[in-house]
């Protein structure tokens, strides 16, 4: 009996044993299951190259389990927390992609673009490569707008100015059709760009534009180009001026024009910028230093327009004269994720719009004061002074496909009021991967309709 016994013991062992190893085997084959798919590697994308496609895989099939009730964790749920804001800095606000893509107010068609159907192709002899639209503005009498890009010829860059029908209504299917092109030779980039008309009976504009740009990129001068369209539908340029010598756009405590310095060091301009509030009678100059430094002056917008209505075609008034028609005198620093690209002014608010593929797109909103004029002192804002930060939403879509923040770069904005006074937004984006020649949209705004991060899900 005793024998039988010890045989039963140690049948169990055994049985016990081969139980442990299947149950070994069976949980092994399941943690294998969930690992067997391949790690992304996250890397940072250059924005001059074409995305690799990613691998297509098949994944690995998970064997069906019944985990035991150990294996199975509870839930918990986690809440869904607003950002808290920083009380020492400005309110943020968000536009939904969504309400960006409801007021999109038209396509530009029939772009130039680096193509043999582009409607601007040559420069002298030479093949003239168009690139994205870099910015856009509205003629006052509502009938077009017009459109900077940089071409490229050889090493050359050059500002191609696009003048395209303005159409009546504004909506997703509305087009804004290529009417006609300048290449304004040695001009740069083309990122600055604004329009005034001195009689809103005449189609004869005054194009605002940068020039004579430093290592062929940005402008260290502002021309102003008037544009005349003919009765043959096509444009000329009637006669070119230039502002130059913005280093000199300081002034002293004896109302003198100076330069910018701190301590020993004096600044050197490296790009200029330009921002028209007609009706308040400003025009602003954004002044980037090479030391990183930047500066806002504003002056009185009809005596700048004046001297340059005495000037012959070709010449260029030196700002160190117009000291004393300044009326602000801006120390700010700060600007959307340090990558400017477009700025408006209107009614004493700056408006600093910056972005980036990968990056997102923001505004930022400032005000500011006016001074008795030529007798400006600088004012420093710094950033928790702002009045409000406005992050845009990057995701649009185009045709069938959905592009975020990876292939959307923000590039221009105009502030524009309606009708009723009320101010409106427009931006455009360059978009990757995108042709160029039917797809740059125009998207509308109004600031009531952001809504404050601090309720966004």
């Amino acid at each position: 009996m005793k024998f039988f016994k010890k045989c039963i013991r140690r049948w169990t062992v055994i049985v016990l044993a081969v139980t442990i190893v299947i149950s070994s085997a069976k949980i092994n084959t399941f943690a294998e299951g969930e690992t067997t798919e391949t790690p992304v590697e996250q890397t940072t994308e250059d924005p001059t190259t074409e995305p690799s496609p990613a691998p297509t895989t098949e994944s690995t099939p998970t064997p069906e389990v019944t985990p035991t009730p150990e294996a199975t964790p509870t839930p918990t749920a986690v809440p869904t927390v607003a950002p808290t804001p920083d009380p020492n800095m400005p309110p943020t606000y968000v536009l939904p992609a969504d309400t960006m893509q409801a007021g999109k107010q038209f396509t530009f068609t029939g772009m130039p673009y680096n193509g043999k159907y582009s409607p601007v192709r040559w420069l002298n002899g030479k093949k003239i490569k168009p690139g994205t639209t870099q910015n856009f503005a509205y003629t006052p009498d509502g009938k077009y707008v017009f459109a900077t890009c940089q071409g490229m010829c050889g090493t050359g860059r050059h500002t191609i100015l696009s003048r395209c029908s303005l159409p009546k209504k504004k909506n997703k299917d509305a087009k804004a059709e290529f009417q006609d092109g300048l290449i304004l030779q040695g001009y740069g980039h083309g990122e600055t760009l604004d329009v005034t008309q001195a009689d809103l009976k005449k189609e004869e504009y005054d194009i605002w534009v940068a020039t004579k740009p430093t290592g062929g990129f940005y402008g260290l001068q502002i021309a102003r180009i008037t544009y005349r369209v003919e009765p043959s539908g096509m444009g000329s340029i009637v006669k070119i001026v230039r502002l130059g010598n913005f280093k000199w756009t300081n002034v002293n405590k004896k109302g003198k024009a100076d330069k910018f310095r701190e301590g020993t060091e004096v600044f050197n301009v490296n790009r200029v910028n330009v921002s028209i509030d007609k009706d308040n009678n400003q025009i602003c100059f954004r002044l980037e230093f090479t030391n990183d430094q930047i500066r806002y002056v504003i002056y009185d917008f009809k005596k700048i327009n004046k001297a340059l209505n005495k000037l012959d075609y070709g010449q260029c008034f030196n700002m160190k004269g117009a000291a004393k028609w300044q009326v602000a005198n801006l120390k700010i620093n700060a600007y959307p994720y340090k990558t400017f690209q477009s700025f408006c002014i209107m009614d004493n608010t700056l408006y600093l719009c910056g972005g980036y593929l990968n990056k997102g797109a923001q505004i930022y909103v400032v005000k500011y004061k006016t001074q008795k004029r030529g007798k400006t002192k600088e004012v420093k804002i710094v950033k928790k002074q702002y009045e409000r930060f406005v992050k845009i939403e990057t995701q649009l879509k185009i045709g069938k496909k959905t592009l975020g923040k990876d292939r959307l770069e923000i590039e221009g904005m105009k502030v524009y009021k309606n009708k009723k006074g009320k101010k409106e937004f427009f931006i455009n984006f360059y978009q990757k991967d995108i042709p160029i020649t039917s797809s740059v949209g125009v998207y509308k705004f109004k600031m009531n309709q952001t809504v404050p991060e601090t309720e966004m899900e």
